[in-house]
């Protein structure tokens, strides 16, 4: 007897989404008040699933597939209804649970594009913690099968799509999942690669055992592949049975979407063709009868058309940009100390400490976590998110670190020439001692600064926009190294550090080397650094439990 491994009973997924009325009033008026519609993606599902069944998801776009899978992986999180996948509430989100089961979605890659195919299995092999043996095990198993062993030791973003996918497939199945959910593998493939890929698939669910759930538009896929059809309209599940009878029943013709990369009008095929609809120069829809189905495919293979762009940061970008305004920045002070001897408490040697010490901060968040941290909104946004929760290990420490930069290491020496530079004006014997306590502040106003970022780029976990939020931190920022909260007194400089913490991540350190640092101004900047710890924690934490993903 068969042991369901997948129970859904009466599964519900509810959206809210904003509305306003076109215009500048409409945008004025939402202000004050705001109109919402709620759209149900999934309605009352009620799904099971058996061990080593291969099951097929389908249903015109917006039909709810996708928010489906995102609910049995615990991506989002359901309205109503209940769930259980191998024992498990999914949304729980426990790393032992996400080690049972694998994610491809063929719109969203998991690989590291600047890794070799074999560098990105071995990070993988760690991030779901796979003793060596089995791991080497598995690879030589999947290598051998997808026949990619020319490819292992070559960067993924040369691979072609085709070779892409065979890798995310791979990648995904490394750790021996007991469920493999797909979320449309074969979307952009051409006839080849999509038929080499649906002989893997069944050849995992054959030999290993492996449970499969594929949504996939290529009723191809879904013929060749799944004994078993869901079909899901409008978020209900209309259809629910065996895919012979499914197509038997319904299908009568074929309808083929081709998109080109060049402006196409009439193209004469020589299959008989039903009809033809154009939504656009670039993509023709064509419906042919099941039987010239075969003979169409064949002859749009020979108009395939291929277009390939890459965009890459310039290596040395960031230094340039950011050494020269804080050089630019250093001949400023240099013009205002000519005419005056201090500002607030500091002259010209604190000054260019700061503006180093400044220059530091900046350089060691752009070496570490500025690139990771800055795609937030953007994964957020795009729906790329959803692979990062499905992997045991923190989405947050992943996308914190997953783009470290060199290219900044030259600013983290040129800062530190600044720094010694005004020591030196200072004419300060640096000691040992003196210069730990220096590191130590120069650290923890760095997790502040970090603080900061990941607060302001989750804004989109809560709202749809976060442009005045990064407007206000540049603003912050451009403030803070054009004046210190040194040089401001009363209300200002309380304003300056309680309510802009970017007033004392430069300050602070300064403080400390030029002995001006008191206890209760250790303990206050220690006190910050914790609260805005806290604060991200919790606004992250929060924040991925209303996750909604923008592809749902």
């Amino acid at each position: 007897m068969s042991t369901n491994i997948i129970k859904i009973n009466n599964l519900t997924k509810k959206y809210r989404r904003f509305k306003k009325k076109e215009g500048i009033k409409g945008s004025i008026a939402s202000l004050f008040k705001r109109e919402y519609e709620e759209k149900t993606a999934v309605g009352g599902v009620s799904l099971s699933v058996c061990k080593g069944e291969f099951v097929g998801l389908v249903g015109p776009n917006g039909a709810g597939k996708t928010t489906l899978i995102k609910m049995m992986t615990g991506i989002i999180a359901p309205s109503s209804g209940k769930i259980d996948v191998l024992g498990y509430y999914p949304n729980d989100l426990k790393n032992s649970f996400k080690k049972k089961y694998a994610v491809v979605m063929g719109q969203k890659s998991q690989l590291f594009f600047e890794l070799t195919v074999n560098d990105t299995l071995r990070l993988f092999k760690e991030i779901y913690e796979i003793p060596e043996k089995e791991f080497q095990e598995s690879k030589d198993y999947f290598v051998k099968l997808f026949g990619s062993s020319d490819i292992m030791d070559v960067q993924v973003r040369t691979l072609s799509l085709g070779e892409r996918m065979k890798m995310e497939l791979l990648t995904a199945l490394l750790h021996n999942p007991e469920i493999l959910f797909l979320d449309e593998p074969t979307i952009g493939l051409d006839a080849i690669a999509a038929k080499q890929i649906r002989i893997f698939l069944k050849e995992i669910n054959k030999q290993r055992g492996t449970t499969i759930i594929l949504t996939s538009h290529y009723m191809e896929d879904i013929k060749a592949l799944c004994k078993r059809t869901v079909v899901i309209n409008h978020g209900q599940k209309i259809f629910d049975g065996s895919t012979q009878e499914l197509f038997e029943k319904y299908q009568k013709n074929k309808r083929l979407s081709v998109t080109f990369h060049n402006a196409m009008n009439n193209i004469n095929f020589q299959t008989d063709i039903t009809r033809v609809s154009s939504e656009n120069p670039y993509k023709q829809v064509y419906e042919v009868s099941k039987e010239n189905s075969k003979a169409l495919l064949k002859e749009m293979v020979h108009l395939r058309f291929n277009n390939l762009a890459v965009s890459r940061l310039d290596f040395f970008a960031p230094f340039l940009i950011d050494s020269s305004l804080f050089l630019v920045q250093i001949l400023a002070f240099k013009a205002i100390y000519s005419n005056t001897d201090r500002i607030g408490n500091w002259g010209q040697g604190e000054m260019v400490v700061y503006i180093g010490t400044f220059s530091l901060l900046n350089a060691i968040n752009m070496v570490i976590y500025f690139f990771g941290v800055n795609e937030i909104p953007q994964k957020i946004r795009s729906g790329g998110l959803d692979l990062y929760l499905s992997k045991p290990i923190s989405p947050l420490f992943r996308l914190t670190f997953e783009n470290i930069s060199p290219g900044s290491l030259p600013l983290v020496a040129l800062s530190v020439c600044i720094i010694l530079y005004g020591i030196n004006i200072l004419d300060i014997n640096l000691g040992i001692v003196q210069a730990g306590i220096y590191i130590f502040w120069i650290l923890l106003m760095e997790i502040l600064y970090y603080d900061m970022e990941v607060i302001i780029r989750s804004v989109p976990l809560y709202t749809v926009s976060m442009a005045r939020m990064e407007q206000i931190e540049e603003a912050g920022l451009d403030l803070c190294m054009k004046l210190p909260g040194i040089a401001l007194y009363g209300i200002y400089k309380l304003f300056f550090y309680l309510i802009m913490p970017y007033g004392i991540m430069a300050t602070l350190p300064v403080q400390s080397i030029i002995k001006e640092m008191d206890l209760w101004t250790g303990i206050y900047g220690i006190f910050v650094v914790v609260l805005f710890s806290i604060i991200t924690c919790i606004i992250w934490k929060c924040g991925l439990k209303h996750y909604n993903s923008a592809s749902s």
